[in-house]
């Protein structure tokens, strides 16, 4: 896992924790955060993509 994705799984990890010390019911289930995280990842890739296109 790159480092700024660990860093980003434990920002909602915290943000989690403090929901919870809140006493939040509503939490994100696995299904949704893995969901979350695919487009982060899509979107970094395209981003990615489009700066190699831009150079050529």
């Amino acid at each position: 896992m790159p480092k700024t994705e660990k860093r980003h799984a434990k920002k909602v990890m915290d943000q989690i924790n403090a929901a919870l010390e809140k006493g939040e019911t509503k939490i994100l289930t696995a299904k949704e955060v893995e969901k979350a995280l695919e487009r982060i990842r899509k979107t970094r890739e395209d981003l990615w993509k489009e700066r190699l296109a831009s150079r050529h």
